[in-house]
């Protein structure tokens, strides 16, 4: 935002002595608009003059320097804004990536602009492959550049990387999260909706008919490996595996199994969406996390789950 001079400010009026009643007299007001220069409508006590960051220099008047977020907002922007039209130009897949990158270029855009900063208008050519598009995080420099945002602006902009991660999952080019590191803290806190999200998918394996149960047992897969890698790096501090965990609701056809994946998938992406505002100033540990947080947006969406523009948050 730009800089505030006000005058006298809302609610509160000058008390000039010279001013003698019925308006005879000089007012204060009037000399200091004759000291000034300022005549009619330009000089309107209490009004406030703001200097935009674009406005031309003034002799006097510190320009305002730009926000500290605004490299990396303006290059996610211009990120989503090629993907988008990328997404638009790949057939399958890519209708709904293409709405999902524009949702999330729109709230970008209306973010850059709250801020006051005035974002370009063109972008760079599409990549006609999109699956590589997604995942080219430029040698993880866009992982350690959120990673060092604002703590307001790096969930929005790692839910960005996650889905970006999910799509290049979806479209056959599985990301490679840079130096991915999985503290202690942050395994276990991932395995409190991993380790129901297992059983679940068991309980949905047992009431699948054999031959329909190739979707199940491929997503098993990716859970077992999940919660393996993340016991590890829990160590000690895991808490021990229960033997059964209560179901939200009872299996009792496809329709029912169906439901019954989509929402413990969920939850593992709101579980891992939760925690990236504590992995603010550590790249590696934000790279584990998107690991796993776009692993299971890219399973949710195989069972059936919607593309949202930021997976896991609720705004």
């Amino acid at each position: 935002m730009g800089t505030f001079v006000s005058g006298a400010g809302p609610g509160r009026a000058w008390h000039d002595p010279s001013v003698a009643e019925g308006g005879r007299g000089t007012t204060r007001r009037a000399v200091v608009a004759g000291v000034l220069g300022l005549t009619g409508a330009a000089f309107l006590g209490g009004c406030s003059v703001r200097l935009e960051r674009d406005a031309p220099d003034i002799p006097g008047l510190k320009t305002p320097d730009p926000p500290p977020d605004q490299p990396v907002l303006l290059a996610t922007l211009a990120d989503l804004r090629r993907l988008h039209t990328a997404a638009e130009a790949t057939p399958g897949e890519g209708a709904r990536l293409a709405a999902m990158h524009q949702a999330q270029a729109d709230r970008l855009a209306a973010v850059v602009a709250g801020l006051g900063i005035t974002a370009p208008t063109t972008t760079s050519p599409a990549t006609p492959v999109l699956g590589s598009a997604e995942v080219a995080f430029a040698p993880g420099a866009r992982v350690a550049d959120i990673a060092r945002a604002s703590t307001t602006y790096v969930p929005m902009l790692a839910a960005v990387l996650a889905s970006r991660g999910a799509a290049g999952q979806s479209l056959g080019q599985a990301p490679v999260w840079p130096a991915a590191r999985m503290p202690s803290a942050l395994a276990v806190s991932l395995l409190a909706a991993v380790r129901p999200a297992v059983y679940g998918f068991e309980m949905i394996a047992a009431r699948t008919p054999s031959k329909e149960r190739k979707p199940v047992r491929a997503t098993l897969k990716q859970l077992y490996a999940a919660r393996s890698s993340l016991e590890a790096a829990a160590g000690a501090a895991a808490p021990p595996a229960q033997l059964t965990y209560q179901l939200p609701f009872a299996i009792t056809d496809a329709s029912s199994r169906s439901r019954l994946a989509q929402e413990l998938l969920t939850a593992m992406v709101t579980t891992a969406a939760g925690q990236a505002a504590g992995v603010r100033g550590r790249p590696a540990d934000l790279s584990g996390l998107l690991d796993v947080w776009s692993t299971a947006i890219a399973l949710s969406w195989t069972w059936g789950v919607a593309p949202t523009a930021f997976p896991g948050l609720t705004a």
